[in-house]
Formats: structure tokens, sequence, C-alpha cells
């Protein structure tokens, strides 16, 4: 078996990619600075802290009402109003191997991994109560999506080789179903209650139907692909890209194509998000969008320490600061 991931580990393991542009030159994320809101850009202003203190910041959603992110320093599953005021800790892992990694919220829900081997997928609901376990014996559960009556997310490893497993569970309780298996390095997921999309290290974007079936490679050749998000008629990840500003964002129809470029040269995108008309990314040291047809990629925030995650709502962009410790906003 391989040896259970320290929270260093496992924040370098998904990073990989992102830490590889740093070595060839400067523009390399700084570490830990000031903590400030950094510069605004073309898009929404100046960017406002929501939290600080909170270095090791990762993953983050939201919802009409609040901010909630993991932390991989704590252990801990925090939120906080989208307005601002004190962050409030919903769970924490219980030992330093218990690393909550990914997170995501539905009208009832909150949702979160620890990741671990074995690891476990949790579920919070949103009026209060005690966290309680979707699926547990799990082996290095990263990344999670939510759609429908099902939560889904990669397993990284499998008895102890290389490949990994796509999986999914009933919200309402139920065993894990494999839907995928022997997958080179899964890593980002989304969902859209029809299908299930991930990226593989390895270099590949891949889906399946919910309910099963053979896996279907939308992508292949793929340098560092990262996180991944879907609308109704197609799929978008980020490319850290194996150099310096060789990283991009990527776009291919959910039925398949040819994939397309939305944006290019860029620093080591990781996050991702969408809303009706524009994606958005974090790119090391910036917050970035671009239409969903394509144009001109426009910077929102820039000088973060290390942007990391990104959620979106109706009208504010979020993000994590790991290096810095903030929970970022900026009007969209």
């Amino acid at each position: 078996m391989v040896a259970q991931p320290s929270a260093a580990r496992a924040r370098i393991l998904a990073a990989a990619f992102l830490t590889v542009t740093t070595g060839c030159g400067g523009g390399g994320a700084a570490g830990p600075g000031t903590g400030g809101a950094g510069g605004g850009g073309a898009g929404g202003g100046t960017p406002t802290v929501l939290v600080s203190g909170e270095m090791g910041a990762w993953a983050i959603a939201v919802d009409g009402a609040n901010v909630y992110w993991t932390n991989d320093t704590t252990r801990a599953v925090m939120t906080v109003p989208v307005a601002g005021g004190t962050p409030t800790q919903i769970a924490a892992g219980a030992t330093e191997l218990e690393v909550p990694w990914d997170i995501a919220v539905d009208a009832s829900g909150l949702y979160w991994n620890y990741y671990d081997s074995p690891g476990t997928v949790m579920t919070a609901s949103l009026a209060g109560g005690a966290p309680m376990t979707l699926a547990a014996q799990q082996n290095g559960p990263r990344s999670i999506a939510v759609a429908g009556p099902a939560i889904y997310w990669v397993n990284l490893w499998i008895l102890g080789n290389n490949s990994g497993a796509v999986m999914t569970a009933p919200l309402a309780g139920g065993g894990a179903v494999t839907l995928a298996s022997a997958q080179d390095d899964p890593n980002g997921i989304a969902a859209d209650g029809t299908n299930v999309y991930w990226t593989n290290l390895g270099g590949t974007v891949m889906k399946v139907a919910a309910a099963g079936g053979t896996p279907v490679t939308l992508a292949s050749a793929q340098n560092g692909p990262q996180a991944i998000a879907v609308d109704a008629t197609n799929v978008y990840w980020t490319n850290t890209g194996a150099l310096e500003n060789t990283g991009t964002v990527m776009t291919v129809p959910i039925a398949g194509g040819a994939p397309v470029a939305l944006a290019t040269g860029l620093k080591g995108p990781f996050g991702i998000a969408l809303d009706a008309n524009n994606v958005y990314w974090t790119d090391r040291t910036r917050i970035m969008r671009v239409a969903k047809g394509g144009g001109g990629a426009v910077t929102l925030a820039s000088d973060q320490s290390r942007a990391t995650d990104v959620a979106v709502d109706a009208t504010a962009v979020y993000w994590t600061d790991t290096d810095a410790g903030t929970i970022m906003k900026i009007a969209k």
C-alpha cells in the first residue's frame, strides 16, 4: 500500500504541475506576505478581505448566504457570511492525517472529503448538526462534486498502484459505487446529473454516464489538467502547463469535438468556476475571467500570494489565497 499522506504531501500531490511552472525563472507564487487585498484589475474594483489568519485555506464554495472553505493546515472546514463577519468552524479532522480537501454545497447540505488513505467523504446539514459520513474506507479521495441526489469523487490510490477511480454514493446514504477504474491520476471532478467529468493528471479529460458505463475521452495530450467545470453544453478545465507561462484554460463540447483554448500563456491556472456567460480561474497571483465564447482574458485581481481555488455567485467572485491566509472577494 502507498504510505498515508501528510497534509504537506496532500498539497504537493495536487499542486505538482502548479509548482513545476516556478522552475524556469521568476513569476512563482510568493510566500506568505502582507496578506493585503492585492491589486484590482479591469473587473470589479478593489478586492475585499473577508477573512484573514487562514494560512492553508484551500478549496472554496459559495451559496446565496455564506462562503465555505477547507484549511489543510488547521484541518478545519470553515464558513463566513458573504458580506463578512466572524468565521465559524463547521468541522475539523480528528488527526493530522484527516485533511479536509475539496468542498461543495447545495440547497440543503455541505460536503467535503478527508484526503487520506483510508479517507472519508462527509456531509453536514446547512441547518446545523453533527457531520455525517457518506463514504468511508476510500483510497485517497481528492476532489468532489454534487449533482442531484448523488455525490461524486475521485480516489487517488487503488491497491497501492498509481491508478485511481471515479466514485459515487447517494446523498441519502448507501454504498459507494465505482464508475470508472484504472484512471491515470484522477484530479478534478464535475457532474451535471447526466454525466460525470474528470481530469487525469496523465493528460486526459474524461466523462462517464452518472448511471455507469464505458468512460469516454473528451481530450487527450493535455499538460497538467487540474480543476474542471461543466455547463449545459460544454466542459471547461485548467491546464497548468509544463513550463512557466504555458498554462491554458480549455473547453470542449459535452458531446465531444476538438478542444479549444479560451486563454493561453498563463502562469499556472488551477481553480475554475462558471456563471452564465464567463469562465473564472485562479492563475497563481491573479484572478482572471474570459467569456465562454472566447475573447480577451480579463484580470480581476492581481498581486495575490497564491490564489488557489475560486467560486462565484450572482454578484461576486471569491477565492482562497493559501499563502496569505485570506478568503477574498471582488465584484464581478
